[in-house]
Formats: C-alpha cells, structure tokens, sequence
C-alpha cells in the first residue's frame, strides 16, 4: 500500500549494501489509515544488519507491531538525552523536507542532516545519541519518535523493531515519514501514504535517505548516489547528500532551513550534550550554503579551542600555524583574528600589527580587553606586554 516496495541490491551500490525501495508517487496513496488493513507493513523500507546474509530482507509487518503497541502507548514521552528547546514532546510540525541518517563505520559516530522550506528545522527533525542511534522524523512529524526511538535502541531493541512498534502506536502514522539507524548500522524507513508526493526513501547498511514534497522522484536516488560516492569525512559525506538533494530538485516550495547534527564517537565522549556538532540554520535563503559556512567556522574553531590550550600550558610550538590554518577556514572570524594578530604581534610578525588595529577600530572592546586576559593569564603578563598589543604608551 502507498507505493511500490522493490527490493535487492543495486549495481551502482557498493556489493556488501542490499537497498530496499519506496516510492510514492502522485496518486498512488491511500489516504486516511481506518482503510488500511496493514497500516505498519505499507512502506516500512528495511535493510539487514551487517551480520545478516546477503540477499536476506527483513521487513516489519502488523502482528509484530501490535504485540507492542499497547505497551508503547504507555511509555512517558521525555526528552532523552537529546537536547530539544521547551516544546510539548507530542508537538506536530509539516517538516516536509530531505534528510539523511547514517553511523560512520570508521569512528562509530552518528549524524543527521535535513533540509526543509519550514522554519527551524533542526528543532525537531534530527535525533542522535552517541553509542546508541539517529532518528529523522518529518512530513507531519511527530516529535516522540526522536527520544522514544533512542530510548528504545539504548535498551537494546533494533531499529526495525523500534519503529515498528512506535508506528503501531502512532494514530497518525499516515502523515508520518521516520528513519532511524541503530549501533549495528540496521537502517529502517517509515514512509507514511498521506506523505505528499514525490515521496520517497533509499536504504543501506548503516544509512537512509528520506525525501517529501520533493519537486522531482528522482531526489531520492540522487541522494543515495551522491553519499555512496562522496569523498571526504563523515561530514562533508552528509552535506554533499543535501547537495546531491537539492540539485536533484530538492523542496518544491524551495529552501528555507538546515540543520546538522553529529554525535561524538564513544558514548562516555567528554563532550556537552552528547553530540560533537550541532549547527542549525533557522532560516535562509540558501541555507546549504550557509551551512557550508558554519562547518568551517565549527572546523575552524575546533583548531582554536586546541591551540590556545596548548599555548596556556606552554606548548607553543603549532599554536601560531594552526591558528593561520583556523583563519584561512573562517576569515570573517574577528576571534581568530584577534588572537592570529596578537600572536602574530608578540613573534614579530609584520601582519600582526594591521589585524590588530582593524579590529580595535571596529570595535574597541578588543583593545580594552587585553589588560584584562592578562591579569587572568591568558596572555603572558610581561613588561610591556600591554603597550605592544595595545600600541598605547603606559
């Protein structure tokens, strides 16, 4: 029901990756679930675990759900371990968007990444839990199926069984298209019959791409394409999947936000929030792109943060060509710049002088806040120190 579900693997995919698809097309869909005799089963796309045999398939049908449902119905709908501004976790959004889920197999790490022409859609479309899954939930989402989904797989459930059971649950699962990816890479796509056309998903071992109201079918396969090919770190292999998205057609109402999201790679990863990355474009008219951005701004003060740890315990020896690295990734950054150019300055360095004094014109409040870095250590207190950074007389 709501679509076409042909399986077995595809010859542009790499041979170990079985793929299953969904697609909805205009008019294919039933509307409205009370005439649906197999609501869980109608596009459920699921691709085996790593450990499975080739050419196995696994799917989630009705009975299966049903022994949860009531169970799942039950469960208190908390936030998890997934930061989430104050919203009621039954809140319901049209994030009808592209999004890819996916776990690197080299570092384990998790990610999400979506675009939509809705505001702020990183609030509720992208879930990611170190050590333990990704959820994306959109169309008309539901906001339960991030935390509850990780709850579940935190508790050892797999991914098919997870969404499975919250679909069963879920009076409104028609509207409804959810991905999910657990530890084992097992990926698995829900994609409601009331989701709007073009709709639709691909899936392979420790990935998923999910699309509705898209301008053309062909967004899906240009999405899996594009992260099956994509050079680079995990990452840059998710923007390049929203890249392949929107040249493909992308939203057709167009752009508006962006969000991604990583975990760190170990669950006890000493990072805030259980993720190593959370950028989020709440609205834009070409948020890719200013996404884009914002990675190299988050790589750029990634090299900062290391920098200055090492030059305040004393190691000083990359601090000055890493930051040059930092600036070259974000030059707008007047941060960067005003450390480049104080360091630049205390070596000697010709270019060190001019960034300095264009920022002090910009703003004064660098000038006047380097007496007080050192009196707290963060620059070395000196004779003269002061003058030279500041270019005042004492």
């Amino acid at each position: 029901m709501g679509g076409d579900n042909r399986g077995g693997p595809r010859p542009r995919y790499a041979a170990d990756q079985e793929e299953q698809r969904f697609d909805q097309q205009a008019g294919t869909g039933h509307h409205g679930i009370e005439a649906e005799e197999n609501p869980c089963r109608q596009a459920i796309a699921v691709v085996p675990a790593v450990h499975e045999h080739e050419g196995q398939r696994d799917e989630i049908g009705k009975d299966e759900a049903d022994d949860t449902a009531e169970a799942d119905a039950s469960v208190p709908r908390r936030r998890g371990h997934r930061y989430v501004a104050d919203r009621a976790a039954s809140h319901e959004d049209g994030q009808v968007t592209y999004s890819i889920v996916a776990r690197d197999p080299e570092t384990g790490a998790f990610g999400v990444a979506v675009q939509s022409h809705f505001f702020s859609v990183g609030a509720i479309v992208p879930w990611v839990e170190a050590g333990v899954g990704a959820v994306a939930t959109q169309a008309f989402s539901e906001l339960s199926y991030g935390p509850l989904g990780l709850e579940r797989m935190r508790a050892g459930q797999p991914a098919n069984e997870v969404l499975g059971a919250l679909v069963a649950a879920d009076s409104r699962h028609a509207t409804r298209q959810v991905a999910m990816v657990d530890g084992t890479g097992l990926a698995v796509v829900h994609s409601g019959s009331s989701c709007v056309a073009y709709a639709g998903s691909r899936t392979a071992t420790g990935w998923a791409v999910q699309a509705n109201m898209m301008r053309t079918p062909a967004v899906p396969d240009a999405m899996a394409d594009a992260f099956v090919g994509a050079s680079g770190d995990f990452i840059d292999r998710l923007l390049v999947t929203l890249d392949a998205a929107e040249a493909a057609g992308g939203d057709i109402r167009g752009q508006q936000s962006a969000a991604l999201l990583v975990s760190s790679t170990a669950p006890d990863a000493s990072v805030s929030a259980d993720t190593v990355l959370r950028l989020h474009v709440e609205y834009h008219d070409r948020p890719l792109v200013e996404l884009r951005r914002l990675v190299g701004m988050h790589r750029a003060y990634q090299l900062v943060g290391g920098a200055l740890e090492r030059a305040q315990s004393g190691s000083l020896e990359d601090v000055v060509p890493t930051l040059e690295r930092a600036h070259e990734l974000a030059p707008e950054s007047s941060e960067i710049r005003f450390w480049l150019g104080g360091l630049w300055t205390m070596a000697g360095d010709p270019r060190g002088r001019p960034m300095l004094d264009e920022l002090f014109v910009a703003n004064s409040g660098w000038r006047d806040l380097i007496p007080r870095l050192i009196a707290a250590g963060a620059i070395p207190d000196l004779p003269g120190m002061v003058e030279l950074l500041t270019a005042r007389e004492a």
